[in-house]
């Protein structure tokens, strides 16, 4: 996950997940210093497969080597307008879980390219994230379609809309 340091983006949840799926590898990259995550988890038990990144210049590492990204926006608190992070989780092929309302919804076929969650339920999102790593099959199957999806953002495709805006004026 890649998030500001605001409880409204999900952290705590992310947390909570990191301790309750104890087989997997956690990494939360936070675009704030050492000193401002220290604060923020001052007093927060945190479980061993959970890693802390300080604001990094280059994210692509981390896209990378993640299976999946996670967006957890709490609605009730913030509406995720577009979603950058699922758009850059998508330019290196990882599928994502994100919340079912905002602007994820414009961009995550959910069940093809990642699972729109209720950002609240943890236990819906520990279900679309098992679902996607299920079975090797099922998760190819994502990656492909993130593929096919990440067309629609290139820069190609945003010349041509701009030339079809253009002459439709």
């Amino acid at each position: 996950m890649v998030s500001s340091l605001k409880k409204y983006k999900g952290i705590d949840m992310f947390v909570s997940l990191a301790r309750r799926i104890p087989d997997y590898s956690f990494f939360l990259v936070i675009s704030s210093s050492n000193n401002d995550i220290e604060k923020y988890f001052l007093h927060a038990q945190l479980p061993n497969n959970i890693k802390l990144i300080p604001e990094q210049i280059n994210l692509i590492p981390y896209y990378f080597n993640a299976s999946v990204v996670v967006n957890l926006s709490i609605p009730d608190l913030w509406i995720e307008t577009f979603g950058m992070t699922l758009i850059e989780g998508f330019e290196l092929g990882t599928p994502c879980v994100a919340p079912d309302s905002g602007g994820p919804k414009e961009i995550v076929e959910s069940g093809k390219n990642g699972i729109l969650v209720n950002t609240v339920d943890e236990n819906a999102i520990i279900e679309a994230i098992g679902h996607i790593l299920g079975s090797r099959e099922r998760y190819v199957e994502f990656v492909k379609n993130v593929f096919a999806l990440r067309k629609r953002f290139s820069v190609e495709s945003s010349i041509k809309c701009l030339i079809q805006a253009i002459s439709d004026v």
